[in-house]
């Protein structure tokens, strides 16, 4: 009987470029480089049929950047079982043992400096026998799933009263990139008519680095506690526009790059002088936050991230310099 596992990456945010089968139960892993560029492997996601209950697999992935990692100090790849998810109803869940992350032999160049890579090498037990797994670096969160999402909130009833979707624009791919609007819309007049006409505006953002997909989900949780019914909301609501673009760099997002976009750019080091035809998410937003800051004024700025190395939950103020 065959015990070769079956690797696949050919689906939506997947970036496994090779697998090489070096013992009968032991892979090293290659991921794909950001489309455009030489580099940029940290984030992977990919699937695995064909296996075996009961028997310990190790992954090596072979080609990743960073010196240091949170696999050093105790994260676990991401594992998701169609069979444990159908019979059990378990989703995505940290799994793994014997972890580490560790510099190798393997060398690439950069600006004529020779460095070397570093692996990702764990082993894992799956849950079930011929059952096809996913794994990840990080809780995927696709564009689809941003757009099914939306689809759901617009078919609200209640919600759509204080919740309007509109195009900020295309991509280079031509995918949709969303800019939300929550506020308290109701009718007034007098002295809070004028009020009301003049609340400032919020500006939040997410996911322009496609593997920081922790960013994704906090930025769902911000819409989600925006368009609830608990009292802070409602006076946030009253108070402030909220403009929201939740993803920032979709065509990243949808080829499963860690770092950058199409153009094979780091987004978030355009901020200053953004090309429309390159970079057209930023433009269009910056364009976007310059019409906002004339009509209402701006209170604030958040672009929401992932980090590699830090934990929970910190600020960083701007740099002039990119701006």
């Amino acid at each position: 009987m065959d015990t070769t596992l079956i690797f696949e990456s050919l689906f939506e945010s997947g970036n496994l470029y090779q697998a090489y089968q070096v013992a009968e139960f032991e892979y090293e892993l290659v991921l794909k480089n950001d489309f455009n560029t030489n580099g940029h492997t940290q984030w992977y996601f990919f699937s695995v049929g064909n296996t075996r209950k009961d028997v310990t697999y190790k992954f090596t992935i072979v080609n990743l950047y960073k010196r240091t990692s949170m696999y050093s100090k105790g994260l676990k790849p991401l594992l998701h079982s169609e069979k444990e998810a159908k019979t059990r109803g378990r989703g995505w869940h940290r799994a793994g043992f014997d972890i580490s992350y560790h510099r190798n032999d393997y060398q690439y160049s950069k600006r004529s400096i020779v460095r070397n890579f570093y692996s990702l090498q764990f082993s894992l037990q799956f849950p079930h026998g011929n059952d096809i797994c996913y794994l990840a670096h990080c809780f995927p969160y696709t564009y689809s799933d941003l757009q099914q999402y939306i689809r759901k909130l617009e078919s609200d009833v209640d919600i759509r009263k204080i919740f309007r979707r509109k195009l900020l624009c295309r991509s280079i791919a031509g995918n949709r990139c969303e800019v939300l609007t929550i506020t308290d819309p109701r009718e007034v007049t007098g002295e809070e008519a004028e009020a009301q006409q003049k609340k400032q505006c919020v500006v939040l953002s997410a996911r322009v680095h496609p593997g920081e997909t922790n960013s994704s989900w906090m930025m769902h949780g911000c819409i989600d506690f925006l368009l609830s019914s608990h009292e802070e909301a409602k006076k946030l609501r009253q108070q402030f526009v909220f403009k929201i673009v939740p993803m920032i760099n979709p065509d990243g997002v949808i080829i499963g790059n860690y770092r950058t976009g199409m153009a094979g750019n780091d987004l978030n080091r355009k901020w200053k002088n953004p090309c429309p035809t390159l970079q057209p998410t930023i433009h269009h937003m910056k364009e976007m936050m310059a019409r906002m800051r004339d009509e209402r004024g701006i209170a604030l700025f958040v672009d929401l991230h992932g980090h590699s190395v830090k934990k929970n939950v910190f600020i960083y103020g701007c740099d002039s310099k990119y701006w």
